[in-house]
This record gives structure tokens, sequence and C-alpha cells, in this order.
């Protein structure tokens, strides 16, 4: 059943408690570490300490690795860092990428492929000629819009597959010349399950990753049992989803899980108006080169891994609210919320157990 409301919604608060226990702590002030990193403020806590790491520092060092291991995914991921993986590729300077890069562009274009098209990786062409943080940012010329149009097919798009013997192996991407790609609905959702995995090899069990909104916590903030090395049903954490186009301490609801990850697109983060009153922002249509016009203001994900909630915020903001919640209850443990541009908000059919909307 789905559950409607008026208001707008992105972001977070995170609370904790705490007891002593084993050789572990569980901290009611969480071990931060903080940069910035892929365009934002980045920050990752850990919940609890090492085995018998009592002043903290051996897991502060060791948050620290992870936060730096952040800062090194620019020399792949982002599109303006001359020299990256990325902006080689787009350069047409070689074919050949790092396995990371090959699976987040894979995931990308998995979702483009079940949008019908309606998102699109190969955006890119048309994305360079938005400059939405420029201090006076301006309208593309509209031929100029349309002639980049011609570069965005996501299916002359491949990605080789992984050679099973070796999946951290180099992989080749084949694509027209002169496509450029833009990952940025999808990257900061897939570096995030990569510092869950590096976390957990560093064996921190609890622990919140948030890259600029993108929130992934696990393990909980206490309690629950230990299987295989890891925490399960812990304590659960408390994420709040804040008010579009509001004051950064309005929230819209509250998400609780110990496990989960909450990524939201909206229409208020990177816009501008310009001298005529029209309303401009950052999530393009690759149908016609401007702002989806889907009726929507806002869509926030809950779901496992981080990269399925970044690219569906953005799919199904595309798609729309019909299309877009038709979708989300498509599929397994996936949650949605979505806000229209008169404030309306609707939620999936399960979101109802995992969000408590605060007005």
């Amino acid at each position: 059943m789905r559950r409607r409301r008026r208001a707008a919604a992105a972001a977070l608060i995170i609370s904790a408690s705490a007891f002593l226990g084993g050789c572990r702590r569980t901290l009611s002030s969480p071990i931060t570490e903080q940069a910035f990193a892929l365009d934002t403020i980045i920050s990752v806590s850990a919940y609890e300490t090492l085995d018998n790491d009592y002043s903290g520092q051996k897991t502060r060092e060791a948050v620290r690795e992870v936060i730096s291991d952040c800062e090194a995914c620019e020399n792949i991921f982002s599109m303006q860092r001359e020299g990256s993986a990325l902006w080689k590729l787009n350069a047409g300077l070689t074919d050949t990428v790092p396995w990371q890069l090959a699976d987040c562009l894979q995931t990308a274009l998995d979702y483009s492929s079940l949008s019908g098209g309606t998102f699109a990786v190969s955006i890119g062409k048309v994305s360079q000629l938005w400059d939405f943080t420029s201090d006076a940012p301006t309208v593309p010329d509209d031929a100029d819009i349309r002639a980049a149009l011609a570069f965005v097919d996501d299916s002359k798009v491949y990605v080789s597959p992984k050679d099973p013997s070796d999946p951290e192996a180099d992989r080749t991407v084949t694509m027209p010349e002169g496509y450029v790609l833009d990952l940025g609905a999808v990257a900061k959702g897939y570096i995030a399950d990569r510092l869950k995995e590096d976390l957990l090899e560093k064996d921190i069990r609890r622990a919140v990753i948030n890259l600029g909104g993108n929130v992934l916590v696990f393990g909980g903030k206490s309690g629950g049992t230990q299987q295989d090395g890891q925490i399960t049903c812990g304590e659960p954490f408390a994420i709040g989803i804040r008010r579009p186009f509001a004051q950064s301490d309005e929230y819209l609801a509250t998400v609780r899980s110990p496990d989960i990850s909450v990524v939201s697109s909206g229409n208020y983060e990177r816009q501008f108006t310009d001298e005529n009153g029209n309303f401009y922002y950052h999530i393009l249509d690759p149908a016609t080169g401007y702002p989806c016009q889907s009726g929507l203001s806002q869509v926030t994900i809950l779901t496992g891994p981080s990269a399925d909630a970044d690219a569906l915020s953005t799919v199904c903001f595309c798609l729309g609210q019909e299309a877009g919640l038709a979708l989300v209850e498509s599929l397994p443990d996936t949650e949605a919320v979505f806000v229209a541009t008169d404030g309306t908000i609707t939620e999936s059919s399960g979101a109802g157990a995992l969000v408590n909307l605060t007005q």
C-alpha cells in the first residue's frame, strides 16, 4: 500500500549508542575521518574499535587508509581530471580500462537498458555543455545540444566480459569515435561499495560511509550477532532525508536500518534560474539534452548495494513517478520515496517499514 503526503526531500543524520564488550569498544562518538574528494565532502565513520585497540589509534589509521583509497578513485572515475582512466577513454587515448571502471560502466549500462534509454551513460557530450557549477551559468546553444545528441546511444557502448580466472584484469571498452561517457550517476555509489569492502577487509564491522549525501551503513550501531567475522542484525542507524530547497537541518523523514544504502537524486542540487525565470538542473534527458521533465523534485532509493541505489535514483527520476514506482516494485529488496514538484510524497509498498515521515 502506498502512503501519500505533502512535502519535499535528501541528506543524513547519524546517531549512535555505546557499550563495552570483549576486546572491542562500540563507540558513542565514532572515529571519523573526512576529506574533499569526488567533488564533495566525504566521510567514513567507524562505530567500533578493532580488537585490543584501546586508544582507537589503529582504527583511525585504518579509516584514514580507506579515505585515501576514495581520493585515489578520482584517478579512475573523474571526467574532468586530466590523465584519469575515464578521461583517457573519453579522449580516445585508450580502449583499455581498469577493472573498477569496467565494472562501474557495466552497471551503468545495465540500468540504461532497464530504463529503456531514459537514462544514458553516453550523455557526456551533452553534459559537458552545461556548467551548473559556474558563478554565472547559462543555457547552452540549442544547435550545440542537438549536435551533441548525435553522440548519445548506449547501445553502441560495449564492455568486454570479465576474465573468470582474473576478475581484476584490465578490460576493453568499445564505443564510436567522439563518444563521451559520464558516470556521475553511478560512480559514487560504486565507490561506496568498494569502501565497504575495504573496511570489512580491515575488520571494521560497524561503519557509516557518506559520500556527499550518498550514505551506506552496515553492522548497526551496536549489538547484533557475528557470522563469518561480520556483524548482523545490529541496532539500526538513523539516516535523515532532508527536504529539497530547505535548510540543511530541515528533514522530511528518517530511515532506520543497520545495513542499507540511501541515495537521493533531485532537481535542487545543481541548478539555476535564467533571466527569464526558467529553471534548469543537472539531470538531463538523453532524448532532448535538456533537464528531465518528469514531474518530480526528488527520488530516494533504499536498497543494499550503493551502486544500485545511486543508479536507480537517477533512473527513477528520469522515468517519472508512475514508471519509476513500477520499476522499484519489480526489484527485490528495493524501496523508494518519490517527491513530486507539488510536494506530494509517494512511497513504495515496503518503504513504510523503514521510513518515518517527520510531518
